[in-house]
């Protein structure tokens, strides 16, 4: 009993003191900058036959499904989840390639086999966003036409997750065009706060 109380009170101190979730500072990042007006992304999910289940196993297999790569199938709906979670704080929808407009997942995304096709050659098609949030994987980048040189890796917050006792830190980064990191971020404007502790350049 008394170590289930020790896990309980170390768990709510971890709680208070710590972010378990990045959607606030990557929510005030975006709003103590005035960030809302650019255009941001999210990557999306592409699994491999090494990584899926029995279900998407058969359905790689089958051939049917779009994969921009090998062995693989793409599902662009289902995207990643930093500008999802920030959603809430904002009037309208932040993320310029969400699956119908949605704030949302939905289990939809399982249900166009060329979904992802046309998804990616529509993203492929327009402007590349300022900011662009996702892992970094080469094919985020390249499938979509994107340089990663046009980009650099900006930390924005550090989110720290209990389990009884212990703690697990996860780095939250986002990708920002080098123009509008040099440009916007770094503007003579002395009043602006970027959480990466630069300096104005």
């Amino acid at each position: 009993m008394f170590i289930g109380v020790y896990w309980n009170v170390s768990a709510c101190a971890c709680d208070i003191k710590y972010d378990y979730s990045s959607s606030r500072y990557v929510a005030s990042f975006i709003k103590d900058n005035d960030l809302e007006k650019y255009k941001w992304m999210s990557g999306w999910s592409r699994i491999t036959e090494g990584q899926a289940n029995a279900k998407v196993k058969q359905m790689i297999r089958s051939g049917e499904w779009y994969c921009a790569g090998e062995e693989c199938v793409d599902f662009t709906p289902w995207i990643e989840g930093t500008l999802l979670i920030s959603n809430p704080y904002f009037k309208s929808n932040l993320i310029g390639n969400s699956y119908e407009n949605q704030t949302y997942l939905s289990w939809e995304w399982m249900k166009d086999p060329q979904r992802a096709r046309k998804d990616i050659e529509r993203w492929r098609s327009s402007e590349e966003p300022e900011f662009y949030s996702t892992i970094y994987q080469p094919f985020y980048f390249s499938d979509l036409g994107y340089k990663r040189n046009d980009y650099i890796k900006f930390h924005v917050g550090t989110r720290i997750t209990p389990w009884k006792d212990s703690r697990t830190k996860k780095d939250t980064d986002i990708y920002i065009r080098k123009d509008i990191y040099r440009g916007v971020l770094h503007s003579p404007d002395a009043g602006i706060k970027w959480s990466d502790g630069s300096k104005i350049k």
